[in-house]
């Protein structure tokens, strides 16, 4: 198996696809660049600015309304007019922002990411909380992205008003859901105005009743007389002739566009008879104008650059001349903004843009043209590839309907999407191609399946991984790949690991290990990246099935991710290798895990993001496990709306499992209607794990409810009564069985069969301890617990509680104690603990424990020293230590179970961890190592 560097791997670019191509293609750099000309208004000079005060006054009521609409036909001045009362506006009484909106926006994603841009632009108080959503490198669910947006503006004093210019761009129902959002539930200080020459299809209804919304529409925004007079006075100069003023205010029936037309047509000179086609009929004349009295009378080399640059939504003269050919565009653009000929200066340097009217005409004539459209789109998507603006360069390389110009544009930059969070980029244009043109792309499907799978989009990921196996079963389609160079070996290769990707993210742990176990036998190149994707899953399933101790690997796999920048990759990484540390029990090894993968998705995604999600929720889950309920309140109440669309199910688990669990302080129903939201997801998705813990939740809490009925209802649904045997544990047993023994044995015990519950328990609690799954022996142990003390076994519930205590300890676990059936919280209270000598951690650790159960603090995590190791895990308690010293000595584990009042299980579980942080493998080699290492003479 060899590792290339995924910049090292052969492809074939688009400068070869273009072939007359002025500037290579390069790869992705920094992800979606924003022009900072979207988020301001485009300039007005102000010497051909009409006062329009009635206008203007209407336009007050802005921050009366939660949405205003400006909604006219093309050339109406609505965005002069809007940007003309912004400019009067106090900068320091509110925060406004613009956003003018373009072909790009209509995707939610990038309208979200400009749109909080914009905000970002104009409130420097915002900046850090909305820092990372515009600059990730990764995708955002827009739904949940939207929500925390939305909540960190309802949060914020002063009115906010938030402009979108030529909203018309937009169709998507979802950007359109957004705008009944911010109606029906949006805080009273914010404002949202849009200027369209559409109306938006938002419902308005109840908003119109409580007078919330403002409507200006062509009635408001035609020019009267006295406006008309002075448009003209300051173009010609001087005051026009009325009664032709009165006549062209007639007949383009106010239009600004026809007026401004008349207006400029007449400062060179022209009589103003010659504008008659224009202002007796519709578009056509107007066409006809532009044609015949505007571009006809520039120069030849004016009119083919217009015509030519009208493909492009902002102009810069860098790019005009990668369009056009030209040397000169520079000069061209200053001289067309000299003539006013509806080009704008956009506050940017040396950008401008058309107005949206004349590069509609423009676009018009350049479709009736010889002009090879084709050619100039394949020039602007060079130029934009060439600055890393993959978005832009993907927009022009798909409308020059050039297939294998976008095609192969897209094949270039897809592993630099996938590996830079991307994915619904890749999705959205590998999506759009004929399935004929995608099919001979196999590595760029293979790319969408990776896509589509982090997305949760499974079928479409199952789908397209059908007909790529069968294509390379297949002779004909293998040799043609062959002779174009294609590695088909690396292909095979990568189809097991997206078949990989695609079980592990839909939790089949089983059939995701057997995967990523075949990848690695596999002849072939890989990347570091797929490599250290594999190393990881396998630490998930390892750990699903009950095998913690798997996490050794952790540390080379998460090295690659770091050597190769993937910062997304830590995270997850991070996230799967801190939930394994729980599993073991250790919670101080996950908790650094979590605090820094959750620093590193906020620096990567920003604060509230979904990839942020994932380490905070895990992060929450071991918060409550300390106890420390408001700290984990507040990271589900911000994370776990944005957790329902990627990420692995293990944030899922975390965060309903979690919230659940708070939600009890404030009822049974609470908790019971958190279950319901997470069991939707669960049965949607087809989580089985998911629903399982959900529902073994659901049992307990119904039967600490005293509703024995409708727990066992639930469990006759799902299959989880009649006899415990088919829940004993196994080789290949799964957190999922974990969570259907607990449920079935929560069942048995209250149908009174406390003897079969207790073989299961103790079963499993045997299992747990060889496996070293410290936190399912806690839960368990509590359970056992209780059907001691109903057996009247008090001893032997003592000694399970002790054992319970040793486990939790070390790391901390408290709510398993509050959490546990009050019989076992009392008997807890009132049990003595031996005292075992100068370290008497468990009994310092039980006295704690009480005094949370009679309404004290809950314990603050234990002091203990701790010496630095060169181990994996990194520090001995004092426990550990003292049996390590016996290890010396030569005692057995019978003797050491003797000695310090253990179980055997629980002995073993110690010999374990002093293994691991030390690195080593057996008794010799623990005594060996901590000789060397200075702990012992």
């Amino acid at each position: 198996m060899t590792i290339i560097p995924a910049s090292q791997k052969p492809h074939t670019g688009v400068a070869e696809a273009l072939g007359r191509s002025r500037k290579p293609v390069v790869r992705l750099q920094t992800p979606r660049p924003a022009l900072t000309t979207k988020f301001k208004p485009p300039k007005v000079k102000a010497d051909f600015l009409v006062d329009r005060r009635s206008l203007l006054t209407k336009l007050e009521g802005i921050f009366d309304a939660h949405l205003s609409l400006i909604v006219a036909p093309a050339g109406y001045g609505k965005t002069t007019a809007l940007s003309a009362w912004a400019g009067t506006q106090p900068t320091d009484q509110s925060i406004m922002t613009w956003l003018t909106l373009d072909e790009t926006d209509n995707d939610p994603a990038e309208f979200l990411r400009h749109l909080i841009e914009s905000v970002r632009a104009s409130a420097a108080n915002l900046n850090d909380r909305l820092a990372g959503f515009s600059d990730s490198h990764a995708d955002f669910d827009f739904e949940s992205v939207a929500i925390s947006f939305l909540n960190i503006l309802t949060g914020v004093q002063s009115d906010i008003l938030i402009i979108m210019d030529d909203f018309y761009f937009v169709t998507d129902p979802k950007i359109h859901a957004f705008l009944d959002t911010i109606i029906q539930h949006g805080s009273s200080n914010l404002h949202v105005a849009i200027c369209s020459r559409t109306r938006p299809a938002v419902k308005l209804g109840k908003a119109r009743v409580r007078g919330e919304v403002l409507e200006i529409d062509i009635h408001d925004l035609r020019f009267d007389l006295e406006e008309s007079r002075e448009l003209f006075k300051r173009h010609l100069g001087n005051t026009a002739d009325d009664d032709v003023v009165r006549g062209l205010l007639e007949r383009t029936e106010g239009w600004a566009a026809g007026l401004k037309l008349a207006a400029t047509s007449m400062s060179g000179g022209r009589d103003p008879a010659i504008l008659d086609t224009l202002l007796k009929c519709k578009s056509r004349s107007i066409h006809s104008f532009f044609r015949d009295e505007v571009l006809n009378r520039l120069p030849g080399h004016l009119m083919d650059f217009a015509l030519q640059t009208s493909i492009l939504s902002n102009l810069h003269p860098d790019l005009c001349d990668a369009v056009t050919g030209r040397t000169d565009s520079e000069e061209i653009l200053s001289a067309l903004e000299a003539q006013q000929l509806f080009l704008q200066a956009l506050e940017e340097p040396d950008w401008f843009r058309y107005h949206q009217l004349f590069a509609d005409l423009l676009q018009q004539l350049l479709a009736r043209s010889a002009i090879d459209r084709d050619e100039l789109h394949r020039r602007a998507a060079t130029w934009f590839s060439g600055k890393g603006m993959t978005l832009q360069a993907l927009q022009h390389a798909f409308a020059s309907e050039d297939l294998e110009l976008a095609v192969e544009l897209l094949n270039d930059v897809a592993l630099a999407l996938l590996e830079t969070g991307q994915g619904a980029t890749l999705l959205r244009y590998s999506t759009s191609l004929p399935p004929e043109i995608a099919f001979d792309y196999p590595n760029l499907q293979l790319a969408r399946v990776y896509a589509s799978t982090l997305a949760w989009q499974f079928g479409d990921a199952r789908r397209v991984l059908r007909e790529l196996r069968a294509a390379l079963m297949d002779g004909s389609t293998v040799d043609r790949w062959r002779a174009r160079g294609l590695d088909i070996e690396m292909l095979q290769r990568k189809l097991i690991h997206r078949e990989m990707n695609l079980s592990s993210l839909v939790d089949d742990a089983g059939r995701a290990h057997a995967l990523g176990r075949q990848w690695l036998e596999m002849p072939g190149n890989c990347t570091p990246f797929e490599q250290a994707v594999v190393q990881t899953t396998l630490i998930y399933t390892e750990r699903e099935q009950l095998n913690p101790k798997a996490v050794t690997s952790a540390a080379s796999a998460r090295q690659l991710f770091v050597e190769h920048d993937r910062r997304w990759g830590c995270v997850w990484h991070d996230c799967i290798v801190g939930e394994t540390h729980v599993m073991a029990g250790d919670l101080d090894r996950a908790h650094g895990i979590f605090r820094e993968a959750l620093a590193t998705a906020q620096d990567v995604s920003g604060k509230l993001s979904p990839i942020a999600a994932m380490p905070a929720l895990h992060l929450a889950d071991l918060l409550y496990e300390r106890d420390q309920l408001q700290d984990a309140d507040d990271l589900i109440t911000d994370y776990l709306p944005l957790a329902g669309r990627t990420g692995m199910v293990d944030q899922l688990v975390a965060g309903y499992y979690t919230k659940a669990r708070i939600a009890t302080g404030i009822s049974t129903a609470a908790a019971l209607s958190v279950l319901d939201e997470g069991d939707e997801i669960a049965l949607s998705r087809e989580f089985e794990r998911l629903h399982a813990i959900l529902l073994a939740e659901r049992i307990r809490l119904l039967i600490i409810a005293g509703d024995f009925a409708e727990a066992r209802q639930a469990a006759i649904v799902h299959n989880l009564v009649g006899p415990l045997d088919r829940w004993q544990p196994a080789a290949g047993s799964t957190s999922r069985a974990v969570a259907n023994a607990y449920a079935a044995a929560q069942i048995a015990i209250i149908d009174n069969e406390l003897g079969s519950a207790e073989h299961l328990l103790r079963r499993w609690l045997r299992f747990f301890e060889d496996r070293r799954c410290s936190r399912f022996a806690l839960n368990f142990s509590m359970l056992l617990a209780h059907v001691q003390l109903l057996k009247g076994e008090t001893k032997t519930a003592h000694r399970t509680l002790r054992s319970a205590l040793t486990i939790a300890q070390p790391g901390g676990f408290t709510r398993v104690f509050a959490d546990a059936n009050s019989a076992v919280q009392r008997f807890i209270t009132e049990m003595q603990i031996t005292n075992t000598g100068a370290d008497d951690t468990v009994g310092i650790f039980h006295q704690q424990i009480v005094a949370m159960l009679k309404g004290g603090k809950p314990p603050a995590k234990p002091v203990t020293s701790r010496t630095d190791l060169d181990g994996p895990l990194g520090a001995l308690n004092n426990r550990e230590a003292e049996i390590l010293l016996m290890l010396a000595t030569g005692v057995t584990n019978n003797q050491l179970s003797q000695e310090l009042g253990l179980t055997l299980g629980t002995v073993k579980w110690y010999l374990q961890q002093i293994y691991m942080k030390l690195g080593v493998n057996r008794r010799s080699e623990a005594v060996f190592k901590a000789r060397q290492l200075g702990l012992m003479g």
